[in-house]
């Protein structure tokens, strides 16, 4: 049997890159799954540690590149809790890096010390912002740095779903009835909320209130190694980013959920890590619900064009999974609408 016989025979590229990197201890090639890119398993010989080689989709912002400085970085910073980057063909958007050993925990096996350590490796990175100038990194994926940004960004995502939505009678009925709905709720929310507060809604916050986050933050992110520590993965997306984003997305990301009763715990954390003025809580209130909303959007990405499991499923089979990440987009909605204004009490108590 070939060493490529996990791969594809449509992707010469990737048995290109690791016969050129690894082909003396190369003892076999798995594909992995993935969600945005092609993922490998490479396993060498003579106990040598595996490899993950990642082949990037075409996208606007070069999430090979993005990922391998983002590693480079850290790892130079003395972070060890990421994987380390060993090769990359930026021309043809394939990475390799450490493969760590490990698995995604459960939402409800996250503890306390989970959290803490979690908070602490946020703090690590967010201690580098310090050493870089700012335009030696790019801004993270999506990132805003105003309130006008933040309601703009979910704009456009509904404005994309709704393009995609044509005569799909079910997603149609969902964004006219319930996002649009909440959509209004929400701005209004926060235009009484800014007015309360005196806040600028166009005014962006200053570069030092910024700092770097892989972004995509979250328990579904990272792994508990073998040796029973905690290690991010994923910084595709890693940049210069607002804090209130930070903690909202890592509270709000609904395939790992952060337990409720860990919330308190978690925002506690991030307040010994990060400065927080009153206007922090007050814009961390206000966006809340709103990211709260674009993640019920991001479980809808599929429904838009060019997504990697359409390639890899049949139409049914593909049609089945709009329908149950469609259902799980109403259910993260719901539970958004229903529970923002109480997290808007626990961030006034906590800070």
């Amino acid at each position: 049997m070939s060493i490529f016989s996990g791969i594809d025979q449509g992707f010469p590229e990737v048995q290109e890159f690791v016969s050129r990197n690894f082909g003396r201890e190369l003892a076999s090639v798995e594909e992995l799954d993935g969600w945005n890119s092609r993922v490998f398993k490479i396993v060498r010989k003579n106990g040598l540690c595996p490899v993950l080689v990642k082949a990037y989709a075409a996208d606007i912002k070069n999430r090979a590149e993005v990922e391998f400085k983002a590693l480079s970085f850290l790892r130079a910073g003395g972070i060890k809790e990421v994987p380390e980057p060993l090769f990359a063909d930026m021309d043809k958007r394939i990475c390799a890096y450490e493969h760590i050993e490990g698995r995604k925990l459960k939402s409800e096996e996250i503890s306390r010390d989970d959290v803490e350590a979690a908070v602490s490796l946020l703090g690590k990175i967010a201690a580098l912002s310090g050493t870089t100038k700012y335009a030696s990194l790019p801004p993270a994926a999506e990132s805003c740095f105003s309130i006008k940004n933040y309601e703009e960004n979910i704009d456009i995502r509904i404005n994309r779903l709704e393009n995609a939505a044509g005569q799909s009678g079910k997603l149609k009925r969902f964004l006219e009835k319930k996002v649009s709905v909440f959509r209004k709720e929400v701005s209004e929310y926060i235009k009484k909320g800014s007015t309360k507060y005196g806040l600028d809604y166009e005014g962006e916050i200053p570069f030092e209130e910024r700092f770097l986050s892989p972004s995509d933050v979250g328990f579904h992110n990272i792994l508990r190694g073998q040796d029973g520590g905690l290690y991010f993965i994923d910084f595709e997306y890693f940049g210069w980013d607002d804090p209130v984003k930070t903690v909202s997305d890592f509270i709000l990301e609904p395939a790992v959920p952060l337990p409720e009763k860990h919330r308190k715990h978690f925002v506690e954390s991030f307040k010994r890590m990060v400065n927080m003025d009153v206007n922090f809580k007050r814009r961390l209130s206000l966006i809340y619900p709103l990211l709260g909303l674009k993640w019920s959007l991001i479980i809808m990405n599929d429904f838009l064009p060019g997504f990697l499991r359409k390639e890899r499923q049949s139409s049914e089979q593909f049609n089945v999974h709009l329908e149950n990440q469609l259902e799980k987009a109403e259910i993260k909605l719901e539970k958004t609408a229903r529970e923002y204004r109480g997290f808007a009490e626990l961030v006034e108590e906590v800070l």
